[in-house]
Formats: structure tokens, C-alpha cells, sequence
């Protein structure tokens, strides 16, 4: 699929490297190679593999499944603006800031960057720079204040639209006066499943957060029970919420801001244990 870009050492090594991002506990003795050369297989055909082999060596990304909004875009920059300590917002940062609240890469939305800062520099909102030589930067412009009162503004409550989500049957949902309520029922969700797919997500972030090694050690522990009791012939949800009721006091150290933390507080919700 790839004829220009197939050198099978390179893609060894990449599969090879990639199988340490895909472990699912401590000691993980599963071999994950084959499953990671099916998934490049997978996102082949759905285009969504960038591959390159040139002086630099070889690469392979995979690309978003989904475009970036341009109002998602301009709220993450007025959230990052806003809470700035220096004068500049630097390009590095907002890339940070994209992969955190969406989990899309902004290199990929190059198009979108353009036409939200073309935008809201002409508004006066901000201002950009791109120094000889160095990556662009923004700050706050003239009109940032007016920026500012338009998106802090209180939304009218006759137009307010309360969603709620309900897993089993929903008698009845009372609202305010003036409120519209969108009930959406879902059921046939798997707890243990999407419990061991959010513990994934937290072991991948546990390393690069502030927690004393020690601390991370007992959590990567308690994380490899859990799915090693997930993955068992028939996990009894008992010794599930017992090994994860120990995980709380950790996700709550890494704070809400953290990309994992709202899949495991959904999660853990499953086993009746609050992250609030």
C-alpha cells in the first residue's frame, strides 16, 4: 500500500517501538505486534496513514478521524490567552492545548489555524507574530476585553438546552421553567471494557505526571490487577470496584485537566465510585 515506503526493517522497528505504548499493564507479557501491524493495515485503507521514509529516518502518523471546528479552535486560544503569565501564547503551547481538550493534532489543521487567527487578528482580538526564523506566537489584542465579554457572556435561560445521558430506563426528568431537556438513552455500553480502555489512557499519561515514583509504582500495580481481573473468564465486579476504589485518591492527584480523568471518573461512575 505503501511502494514508496516499504522498507520492511523500518517498519519492524516501528511496530516493535509502538508495542510499548499499547501494554495494558506492569510485566505485560502480550505480544501486541501483530494487533499494531493490523491497525496501520486498518488505517491504510481508511486513509488515515501518513507514512514517510527520507534522511530523517522513517515515520508513520496516524491522522485524525475527525476535522477541527473552527469554534473549538477559537475557545481553546481564548482559553489559553486568558490565563496567560507571560505576554505570548506560543505555537507550541496551543499544539499542547489542541491535543488535550480535543485529541487533535493542530500540524493536521494547519487550514483551520489560518482562517480562526486570520479571523480574529482582523477583529483585533489578537495579535500574531512569526519572528525570522521562529514559530509563531500570539498574544492578546486591542479588542481582547470585548473578546472576552462576548465569550463569558451568561447564556439567555429561555434558550438554555440541559442534555442528559441515562444508562437503564428514565421515568420522568423535571427542568426549569424555560428549559428544553434532550434525554438521551443508551444502553449494551460494556463497564468492564470501557473501564479497561480508560486505565490504558491513565497508565499511558501516569509517567510524564508529577507523582513521586512511588506513588506511580503502587498505581501501575493496582492498574495491572484490575485489568488482569478484567481480562479473567468471569471478573466479578466486586474485586473490580475494590482494586479501583484504591486508583481514586491517584486521578484525583492528577486533576480534572488531566486526558484521562474524565474517562476514568465515567468509568469508575459504572462502579458506583465518585471522583467528585
Amino acid at each position: 500500500m505503501f511502494p514508496h515506503d516499504s522498507n520492511p526493517l523500518a517498519w519492524n522497528d516501528k511496530i516493535y517501538t509502538e508495542q510499548r505504548k499499547w501494554q495494558s499493564g506492569p510485566n505485560d507479557p502480550h505480544d501486541y505486534q501483530m494487533q499494531i501491524a493490523l491497525h496501520f493495515l486498518e488505517l491504510a485503507r481508511e486513509g488515515r496513514l501518513q507514512v514517510a521514509l527520507d534522511h530523517r529516518g522513517f515515520s508513520v502518523i496516524e491522522l485524525d478521524d475527525r476535522p477541527m471546528k473552527h469554534a473549538d479552535l477559537k475557545q481553546i486560544i481564548f482559553k489559553e490567552i486568558s490565563k496567560l503569565t507571560g505576554n505570548w501564547l506560543s505555537y507550541v503551547d496551543l499544539f499542547a492545548a489542541v491535543d488535550r481538550y480535543l485529541g487533535l493534532s493542530l500540524s493536521q489543521n494547519l487550514s483551520v489555524l489560518e482562517a480562526v487567527l486570520g479571523e480574529l487578528s482582523d477583529k483585533n482580538y489578537i495579535r500574531c507574530e512569526q519572528p525570522r526564523a521562529r514559530m509563531l506566537r500570539i498574544t492578546r489584542g486591542l479588542n481582547f476585553d470585548e473578546w472576552k465579554n462576548t465569550m463569558t457572556k451568561p447564556r439567555d435561560p429561555s434558550v438554555t438546552h440541559n442534555a442528559f445521558t441515562f444508562n437503564g430506563q428514565v421515568g420522568a426528568v423535571q427542568t426549569g421553567e424555560g428549559s428544553v431537556a434532550n434525554v438521551q438513552q443508551t444502553t449494551g455500553a460494556n463497564p468492564f471494557a470501557e473501564l479497561k480502555a480508560a486505565l490504558q489512557s491513565l497508565l499511558q499519561e501516569l509517567p510524564k505526571s508529577d507523582l513521586p515514583v512511588s506513588e506511580r509504582q503502587d498505581a501501575e500495580e493496582l492498574i495491572g490487577k484490575t485489568i488482569q481481573e478484567i481480562d479473567g473468564e468471569k471478573p466479578s465486579k466486586g474485586v473490580v470496584k475494590a482494586l479501583c476504589s484504591g486508583l481514586a485518591t491517584t486521578v484525583q492527584a492528577l486533576g480534572s485537566t488531566s486526558a484521562a480523568y474524565a474517562l476514568v471518573s465515567a468509568a469508575f461512575a459504572h462502579f458506583g465510585i465518585s471522583l467528585g
